[in-house]
């Protein structure tokens, strides 16, 4: 049962945690247990035993560090789907680079959380997790209005909340995904420089005509202020940068 089907049963969801570090993992385990309808089920801090667990239990999300001692999550995750096992992920990890973000990505990451984070930003993802898997495709379905495809990816989605600024309190426009646009966000928040949209689709794994139209967007809204770097051979560049927060 994925997490989806236990929140329209209205059943605990069952979280598994695997982390290397015990009290990292046992912190982790805090926040799920404080969640109204989660539970946390179990933990493990290898990736051999994490799956020695899963091949015995039924979990509903496994919230997943990368930097195991004996495989990487995305080694974990693999063998996971090699057996055809489609249970929720989260990522909870250091590893902040494109090329592990694009592979989880692939593997059918839910979410993916850079650490250090505190216990609200976990608390929030997860809480918006559950909202957004509500909506997805039930296995009874056999056809899906375009609306409810829309909804089940999650391009109908504000998720308002999940942190702050501009975009986090209004939906963005048709077309664009709301969990894309706060990667978007989040890397021009910590980028602590100007960038341009080449920059950011080559950390986030899209392209750069996507990139540009989550730039231009927040770029409305007041989030990034933009500008054209002149100097160079051709049409000028447009630099982004970000404001201050309110």
């Amino acid at each position: 049962m994925s997490v989806a089907e236990s929140v329209r049963a209205n059943e605990s969801v069952r979280v598994f945690i695997v982390d290397d570090d015990p009290d990292i993992a046992d912190l982790h385990a805090h926040v799920v247990a404080n969640l109204p309808g989660m539970q946390a089920v179990g933990r493990a801090h290898t990736g051999l035993a994490a799956l020695t667990y899963l091949a015995e239990h039924q979990v509903d999300l496994i919230l997943l560090d990368m930097f195991l001692p004996d495989l990487s999550g995305i080694e974990l995750l693999q063998r996971l789907r090699a057996h055809s096992r489609f249970v929720d992920v989260v990522m909870l990890t250091a590893s902040d680079d494109a090329a592990t973000v694009r592979a989880a990505q692939a593997l059918g990451v839910r979410d993916y959380l850079v650490k250090p984070f505190t216990p609200q930003d976990l608390q929030r993802r997860l809480l918006a997790l559950q909202q957004r898997l509500a909506t997805t495709v039930p296995r009874s379905a056999r056809s899906l209005a375009q609306e409810q495809i829309d909804a089940a990816l999650g391009l109908n989605e504000g998720d308002a909340g999940l942190r702050g600024g501009a975009a986090g309190r209004t939906s963005p426009p048709k077309g664009l995904s709301a969990p894309t646009l706060q990667r978007v966000e989040a890397f021009a928040q910590g980028a602590g420089r100007v960038f341009t949209a080449q920059e950011v689709a080559d950390a986030l794994g899209m392209s750069r005509v996507s990139a540009r139209r989550y730039l231009e967007y927040l770029s409305e809204q007041g989030v990034l202020q933009v500008s054209p770097r002149y100097g160079v051979s051709g049409r000028p560049v447009l630099e982004y940068r970000a404001l201050p927060e309110n």
